[in-house]
């Protein structure tokens, strides 16, 4: 590209030279100061009075026609290789461009999702402080649950004993009851004997009362023959004067008679 710049300066500097006059050119030259100037092995002078750049000689002149002739000839391939760079260029534009849209696009994008990424970062600490309150119900409801399980089984524990007691109680209400049922056996058979022992008490007290009334009969008797005895001992003491302790002996017999009686009334009895 600098070559044909170059050359394109070049071709404009020899138009501009050939509608100037040789001997006016060779009057400025010797007129004025120039000013030499080397390229690529070629002397060029630069006019200090229009600054253009003018070959030294003819055979420089000569030289440049033959680089401009081989220039010229190299140009349809410069101009193609300038369309395919500038096709190249289009390209890579439109890819640049491409690409900076793409860039944009996927900076904007970017942006959405560092956004986005702020967002679920704060909704993630949300659903963390979410989570952290979550968790310490959880373990409230899990002391909770452990107490009422603890409570269940206190509760289960005090329904064990409660059941053995009432089974206790009932095994002592069961024995109570054959217990009472002996009881009230016996009381049946107590007041049956005691129904019978009255029975026979009461024949028995009628018995002693029949018995004290044949006492007191056999009593009022005895009073009686011991009256009459003693009025006949008085009688036959009177008569026959009989000793005085065959009488007491008599009487004495008497009494034993009366005792044992009253003994045996009271043995019956």
């Amino acid at each position: 590209m600098a070559t044909l710049q170059m050359v394109s300066t070049a071709i404009e500097t020899l138009v501009s030279n050939k509608e100037t006059d040789t001997k006016e050119t060779d009057t400025e030259e010797t007129d004025t100061k120039e000013t030499d100037v080397v390229d690529s092995g070629v002397l060029y002078s630069r006019s200090p009075s229009n600054g253009l750049i003018e070959p030294k000689d003819c055979e420089t002149l000569h030289t440049l026609n033959h680089r401009l002739e081989s220039d010229l000839k190299e140009l349809p391939k410069l101009k193609r290789e300038n369309k395919h760079l500038e096709a190249e260029l289009r390209k890579s534009e439109s890819m640049y461009e491409q690409e900076r849209l793409t860039r944009e696009m996927q900076e904007t994008r970017l942006t959405e999702l560092e956004q986005k990424l702020v967002s679920a970062n704060s909704k993630t600490r949300n659903c963390q402080e979410n989570l952290e309150v979550l968790q310490r119900k959880l373990n409230q409801i899990e002391l909770e649950r452990e107490r009422d399980q603890r409570q269940k089984d206190q509760l289960k524990q005090k329904c064990l004993n409660t059941k053995e007691e009432l089974e206790k109680v009932k095994y002592e209400n069961d024995n109570n009851r054959k217990e009472k049922d002996r009881l009230q056996e016996n009381l049946a058979q107590y007041k049956a004997e005691l129904k019978q022992k009255t029975e026979e008490l009461q024949s028995d007290k009628a018995k002693l009362t029949t018995a004290n009334k044949e006492l007191n009969n056999q009593r009022s008797v005895s009073v009686k023959l011991r009256q009459e005895i003693d009025r006949y001992e008085t009688l036959l003491d009177q008569r026959h004067l009989r000793p005085r302790d065959q009488v007491d002996s008599g009487d004495i017999k008497d009494e034993e008679e009366v005792q044992q009686t009253e003994t045996l009334s009271i043995e019956n009895y």
